[in-house]
């Protein structure tokens, strides 16, 4: 959505940037039983913040559902089979 705006994204050449770790957190009441705890360990060791940008523009530049889109980067890590 950035271009319907006029604007780029920047990249950090001189590495004035944090890095980011993306990490789910869930509430340990409601994450449910060990199985949560590991999908979401095998989650975390592949997606980064490009993945999350180019999902964000999937869903909001593209306007594809986002359960099909999750799905679809999913089976593309090979954390779901098709």
């Amino acid at each position: 959505t950035l271009d319907s705006f006029g604007l780029v994204l920047l990249e950090d050449d001189k590495k004035l940037q944090n890095a980011d770790n993306v990490l789910p957190v869930v509430n340990a009441k409601d994450a449910g039983g060990p199985e949560v705890a590991a999908a979401l360990d095998q989650l975390t060791k592949v997606l980064t913040t490009a993945d999350l940008v180019d999902l964000n523009r999937k869903v909001d530049a593209e306007r594809a559902k986002p359960a099909d889109v999750a799905k679809a980067y999913l089976e593309s890590k090979g954390l779901l089979k098709k």
